[in-house]
């Protein structure tokens, strides 16, 4: 009998840490997607601000910020501009939802898969006066790979690995700086990111 109820009370201990982990990745991700929405429509209103023209923001754009990718397309759909690809020839943009969302509505906005460069991103498109349209998107593989793993240390490596890829050759101090960046953005529920110690990083379900 007490075996049977032990289980039972482990059974519910469980459940009970599942739907905790559950309940803080959604929390989680609903905080960051709306802080960083609200980050690249500022952006892009500052840009829009400075200029009228797709035409004129491609020739003079001065990227300060490699995390948010800038990207210029014409009513047509054919991009004119693209801070992370340079001369690359990209494909027709005009099926792209937040695309089609600011040429109907002035401004979109969509969270998916880019394969261009094999991202998950955050994107917001705004409608500029010639009628072409400024997008401006960030990658959120970081965030995504902590929310996978909840309640599971993620190493180090593995994070470096997964975010920026095999062939990175910055410093390891990077991964510290977005974590830290990260952290910001989720304001009160930043720390429940939690550092493990000479390990890596654990997204947990309470405060540190």
């Amino acid at each position: 009998m007490k075996k049977k109820i032990n289980r039972y009370m482990v059974l519910a201990v469980c459940l009970t840490l599942l739907s905790t982990i559950l309940m803080t990745v959604g929390v989680f991700h609903h905080m960051y997607r709306e802080q960083v929405l609200d980050d690249l429509k500022n952006y892009a209103e500052v840009i829009c601000g400075m200029t009228s023209s797709g035409e004129e923001l491609s020739e003079h754009y001065m990227g300060t910020d490699p995390d948010v990718r800038v990207t210029v397309i014409s009513a047509k759909g054919d991009v004119l501009y693209d801070s992370q690809t340079g001369d690359e020839v990209l494909g027709n943009h005009a099926d792209r939802p937040e695309v089609q969302e600011a040429e109907v509505g002035g401004s979109g906005y969509a969270i998916r898969h880019s394969d261009t460069i094999d991202r998950d991103m955050y994107y917001y498109a705004m409608m500029l006066e010639d009628g072409d349209v400024l997008r401006i998107s960030k990658e959120y593989e970081l965030l995504k790979l902590l929310l996978l793993n909840a309640g599971i240390v993620a190493s180090r490596d593995m994070i470096l690995d997964r975010v920026w890829g095999t062939d990175f050759e910055g410093e390891s101090r990077t991964l510290d700086m977005h974590i830290k960046t990260l952290r910001q953005k989720l304001g009160s529920a930043g720390p429940m990111i939690r550092t493990v110690r000479n390990v890596g990083y654990m997204l947990t379900g309470e405060d540190n």
